[in-house]
């Protein structure tokens, strides 16, 4: 039998099925990925911050510790969340012959930044929800919040370096993807406050501009889990790359489906207040591009109206999500996603070798294309 001929056997053989994806993904969360998080988080508990900070002639602030990092930051951790990052992370060094073992503990970190970014989300859109509960600002206050977020951007890449020393060329490379992927989410983030503000008007804006925005906005704590795990699997340079690329994409379709569930009853909008909290804060979606390009003057109109008036009227709300419908812009965005998700898997696909791990990849990106969590 040919070797070609053996991989499709072994491919027919050990297809990764939704249900074996799940059933994968929850046991390393609850058996790996959150144990490692709590552990991580003791060190900014009263006994252990000096630890991580230093230590002083002067006595730290126990109780304002406390208070004012570590409760917030057990909160806003053990909100629950789907943990894709480390999950992807994890599969990936397994898939590149890795030591997922070993290097669990570099997963927390685009988990933990990713929260971080949450935090601030959540602030810049006076969301009052996360995942159910009440946004870490309402919780905790927004001054603690936004503070939490900037401790979150720099705690997890300090800390998992200090206890798990690499050589100096490693640790600066991994230095180096987490500051290059931290520039690309914030520019990202300043393109989506700027349109969600009427900066500038929505019909000015192209679908190659926001798909640069969420790439950046989205796509680039995925990017950094890829690239950390090129790095700490020793892979070269063009693997690391490809990795990069493959999974930034991978955060443009989970993103363009987050914004039409968030448009229609489901979890996703639940969790986050309600349906069309995105026309609430006048987001620029792929949506609403598609609709403005297509739709005749006066629905094109009354859309835009309906998205610079920020309401949280329902009726108005059904009224812009109707217009989108009435194009198509559904259907054309979720078109759009299941391509930009097909072209990241073929270059994962021609990147790393046959294993159980890349197939879970596979089933992955299936998994977040069909998602309504």
């Amino acid at each position: 039998m040919s070797e070609s001929k053996i991989r499709q056997v072994a491919e027919r053989d050990n297809t990764v099925t939704d249900v074996e994806f799940k059933t994968y993904v929850k046991t390393l969360i609850v058996e790996s990925i959150n144990p490692t998080i709590n552990e991580f988080l003791k060190q900014i508990d009263a006994n252990g911050i000096e630890n991580l900070i230093g230590t002083s002639k002067y006595q730290t602030a126990s109780n304002a510790t406390d208070n004012g990092i570590a409760k917030p930051a057990n909160y806003l951790m053990n909100m629950g969340g789907n943990r894709h990052r480390p999950v992807l992370m994890l599969t990936l060094i397994e898939a590149l012959g890795g030591d997922r073992v070993r290097f669990l503990p570099f997963s927390i970190i685009p988990e933990m930044i990713h929260n971080a970014t949450l935090v601030h989300d959540d602030i810049e859109d006076n969301s009052s929800m996360r995942r159910d509960k009440e946004a870490v600002h309402v919780k905790f206050g927004l001054p603690l919040a936004n503070n939490l977020g900037d401790f979150m951007y720099y705690f997890p890449i300090d800390a998992v370096l200090e206890k798990n020393r690499l050589p100096p060329e490693k640790e600066i490379e991994i230095v180096r993807i987490y500051r290059k992927n931290m520039l690309r989410a914030t520019v990202g983030q300043s393109f989506d406050l700027t349109w969600g503000e009427g900066r500038v008007k929505a019909f000015e804006i192209s679908e190659s501009e926001y798909l640069r925005m969420v790439e950046l906005k989205s796509g680039a704590l995925l990017r950094m889990a890829a690239e950390l795990a090129g790095v700490l699997s020793n892979a070269d340079q063009e693997t690391i790359d490809v990795l990069g690329r493959a999974c930034m994409a991978i955060g443009v379709t989970f993103q363009i489906i987050d914004d039409i569930e968030n448009l229609k009853p489901s979890e996703i909008a639940s969790k986050k207040g309600g349906i069309g909290e995105d026309i609430t804060g006048g987001k620029i979606t792929v949506m609403v591009i598609h609709a403005l390009k297509v739709a005749n003057d006066a629905d094109k109109e009354r859309l835009l109206a309906i998205l610079e008036e920020h309401t949280k009227d329902s009726t108005k709300i059904n009224e812009a999500i109707a217009i989108m419908e009435k194009y198509g812009s559904f259907t054309y965005s979720r078109t759009l996603a299941e391509q930009i998700a097909d072209d990241a898997w073929n270059e994962l696909d021609k990147t790393l070798p046959y294993s159980i791990a890349k197939e879970r990849i596979r089933t992955m990106i299936r998994v977040l294309l069909h998602r309504t969590s």
